[in-house]
């Protein structure tokens, strides 16, 4: 992630302390596995014919993004058909009644993970049978509670500097308007201007069949190549309002804020899918499951929102 950092170099200071936690939430993942293991779901999920299921739950579901972070955990439901039907041993996992909304509590104990089923009382056993065990990991549900509050705070910045940027365009709005009247000369030469400006589609194409958003990067370049273009043309010397010039050089900042924010997003949605991904590989618990598109959609809008079950 060392190029990751070096391409922030740029970014406004202001916005840094909303880049995502890569490092941070790195240590969760470790967190993860550690708890995993203690708890004896690695060897469980290593099992293929145990049936497993993992999910992203919100607990508190009148809540949403607009009201604050959501409030969510994460669950792994063990089916009890899995037990005593074809293994001499099973993994102890502590039984629960699906409909109880208690906190879950596993065994701490590293051997009493490992419990064999002979070992275990055999009539406590086929009672439970009915019921599914639930294990609510703690590390995991503080890596997706840290990950959202994360991207809460995203969003609320993404309103603020929308705000701004509004504002900041009603300002060269109210220039361009006085500076362009039929009466003033301006007015030729802020029509070559945008004219050079719409042909280098900066952030997107000027046709229905061209729409596609552009990268960041390549926004970047077009913006770059405009503003030299414009400074060779010398197209600037020939505006005479005094608010032309002004206009033009917020025009430009505005353009490369918009740029800024589009390399922001890309980066904070960057470190998103590779936590995500490193979660997914150290403990292969996101490919039995779903991660909700209501929960992480706006940051990896490609992920599915089916839940998938192992058999």
């Amino acid at each position: 992630m060392k190029t990751f950092e070096d391409s922030l170099e740029r970014i406004p200071s202001d916005w840094k302390p909303f880049l995502i936690k890569y490092k941070t939430l790195k240590i969760c993942i470790k967190k993860i596995v550690q708890e995993l293991n203690v708890k004896g779901l690695l060897q469980i999920m290593a099992d293929k014919n145990q049936r497993i299921e993992y999910s992203l739950e919100c607990y508190k579901p009148e809540c949403t993004f607009e009201d604050g972070p959501v409030h969510v955990r994460t669950c792994i439901k063990v089916c009890p058909s899995c037990y005593g039907q074809t293994s001499k041993e099973c993994l102890y996992v502590k039984k629960y009644d699906s409909s109880s909304s208690s906190p879950l509590n596993l065994p701490k104990d590293d051997n009493m993970a490992l419990t064999p089923l002979a070992d275990y009382e055999t009539h406590h056993m086929e009672k439970s049978l009915s019921h599914v065990s639930r294990i609510e990991p703690e590390a995991d549900g503080v890596f997706f509670v840290t990950l959202l509050k994360e991207i809460y705070q995203l969003n609320c910045l993404q309103e603020q500097n929308q705000d701004k940027f509004l504002t900041n365009l009603q300002e060269i709005q109210q220039m361009l308007i006085e500076v362009t009247s039929p009466f003033k000369k301006d007015i030729y030469t802020w029509r070559n201007i945008f004219q050079i400006y719409m042909e280098y589609k900066i952030f997107v194409g000027n046709t229905e069949s061209d729409r596609e958003e552009r990268s960041w990067e390549f926004a970047q370049s077009q913006l770059t190549c405009f503003i030299d273009r414009i400074n060779n043309s010398r197209l600037i010397k020939k505006l005479n309002h005094p608010l032309s010039k002004i206009a033009y050089e917020n025009l430009v900042k505005l353009n490369i804020s918009l740029v800024l924010m589009k390399k922001f997003q890309y980066f904070n949605q960057l470190t998103t899918t590779k936590l995500i991904k490193k979660h997914d590989k150290k403990t292969s618990l996101v490919k039995l499951g779903h991660l909700s598109d209501e929960f992480l959609g706006p940051l990896l809008p490609n992920r599915s929102s089916q839940k998938t079950k192992r058999r």
